[in-house]
């Protein structure tokens, strides 16, 4: 039977998580960064967008969006045990 792929080297100690917007990682490999924080890995977020635009509400302005999004994923984050957060929009 084969071995199954490797997601990280266990010589790997630091680790980029580049995702487009808010709350992608939580998504797509929250259990991941959880279990590899826990093993003592250095994670780190590049978050591409702020996330302004993901509101069908009228009233809510990108700017206003954007902050909350920006600290929600930083709550994520820090729950999950990621060491940084940085948005590039």
């Amino acid at each position: 039977m084969p071995t199954p792929p490797v997601l990280v080297s266990s010589e790997g100690q630091r680790i980029l998580v580049v995702i487009a917007h808010p709350d992608d990682a939580e998504s797509f490999c929250g259990g991941t960064m959880f279990r590899l924080a826990s093993e003592g890995r250095e994670i780190q977020y590049l978050v591409i967008t702020k996330g302004d635009k993901g509101s069908h509400d009228r009233s809510m302005t990108p700017e206003r969006l954007s902050f909350i999004r920006e600290d929600e994923q930083r709550q994520a984050a820090r729950i999950l045990g990621v060491q940084t957060v940085t948005f590039l929009d």
